[in-house]
């Protein structure tokens, strides 16, 4: 009972906390489980590369990947928060996953091979970043209320299908700067 009270505690303190965070704005803070490793992270036989993959894929889902305009924001210096890639646009969250035209190839893989798992998704998400930026993040925050979210073995290939893109979109970036 004790042990209940406390963990209830807790979690509606760093869901609360969690709220406040913009950064944070991805992640599905409702199905949050303190029990248990993010779903998000689930691999029933995780590798190397896998395990850096997830590394990239949880920088952006916590807000901790460093783009230009976080570095405008933050920096003493000036600095220029135009994407290096495109020179188009600032380069943040939404720009790097869903509108970099640098970035558009991989994207268009990405999309059909998603399409082939989960087509009701990806449909929802066309034409609008921010809901692409969220099925790459959290894509079963997506469902709405009352709906059945995409079970184990959907949800973790729709995961290990975007932490694969996070991943390549990381080193195709890594490469042009």
């Amino acid at each position: 009972m004790v042990r209940k009270a406390v963990y209830k505690f807790y979690k509606d303190q760093l869901i609360q906390d969690a709220r406040s965070k913009s950064t944070l704005e991805f992640m599905d803070l409702d199905a949050l489980n303190l029990d248990s490793p993010a779903k998000c992270l689930m691999n029933p036989d995780p590798t190397e590369t896998d395990v850096t993959r997830s590394r990239t894929f949880l920088r952006l889902l916590t807000g901790t990947y460093i783009f230009q305009a976080t570095q405008a924001r933050f920096n003493q210096y000036p600095v220029d928060p135009t994407c290096q890639l495109c020179r188009t646009e600032p380069e943040d969250m939404v720009h790097f996953l869903a509108t970099c035209p640098v970035l558009d190839v991989a994207r268009q893989r990405h999309q059909a091979e998603l399409r082939t798992i989960c087509p009701d998704l990806s449909l929802m998400t066309a034409g609008n970043p921010k809901i692409f930026c969220q099925l790459l993040l959290c894509p079963s925050k997506l469902c709405p209320e009352g709906k059945q979210r995409p079970g184990g073995d959907t949800l973790q290939g729709i995961y290990f299908i975007n932490r694969r893109f996070i991943h390549s979109l990381h080193v195709q970036r890594n490469k042009f700067l």
